[in-house]
């Protein structure tokens, strides 16, 4: 499998013209909760930030951030979950808003999400949690799909949401799953 190759990010720190500093924030799985997002705008507003905007690859650029101010900032949005550097695991795994915020999702994504994050191979490319066929969050085929179907994880490699799924395990079997294919492949390579 090839090693993750991410496009260039908005996440991490960009200088401005007028000397002040762009910061880009990352949402975990595209997801964050109002409370988290309330609390980083104060910290953003502490900082003396212009403006807060939506960027590309599921981020937040904060806009005219004082230099001093921009480490204080990137370590609250730390505190508070958010990602903060372009090589954190969490940029490798897409969720869609799953059960039980989806009415058709038949897995409960988000929870998964930080748990699948946490044991993947690290050179995976893009794996990809879909509550269920629709694959609405990544319609693109992913070096590792997990779907859900009738309740359980159906598990797809190099493929989308709608392919066949190859085997189907329990959803809380799923870190066990990828935690032993990680072994094994460690062992073999190592």
């Amino acid at each position: 499998m090839k090693r993750a190759r991410f496009p260039a990010a908005a996440i991490g720190t960009h200088s401005l013209r007028d000397d002040s500093l762009a910061l880009g924030i990352g949402l975990p799985f595209g997801h964050g909760d109002a409370g988290a997002l309330l609390k980083l705008l104060e910290e953003a507003r502490r900082a003396n930030t212009a403006s807060v905007r939506p960027a590309p690859g599921r981020a937040l650029l904060m806009i005219g951030v004082p230099p001093k101010q921009a480490p204080l900032l990137c370590s609250a949005a730390e505190r508070l979950g958010f990602i903060t550097t372009c090589d954190d695991p969490r940029r490798r795994v897409v969720a869609c808003a799953g059960a039980p915020a989806c009415a058709a999702a038949q897995i409960p994504t988000r929870a998964l999400a930080p748990v699948v994050s946490a044991v993947a191979e690290v050179d995976a490319t893009t794996i990809h949690l879909s509550g269920c066929a629709k694959g609405c969050a990544h319609p693109e085929p992913a070096a590792l799909t997990i779907v859900g179907i009738d309740g359980k994880c159906g598990i797809v490699r190099n493929g989308r949401a709608q392919d066949a799924p190859a085997e189907f395990v329990a959803a809380d079997d799923v870190p066990r799953l990828l935690g032993e294919r990680t072994a094994v492949r460690e062992a073999a390579h190592g």
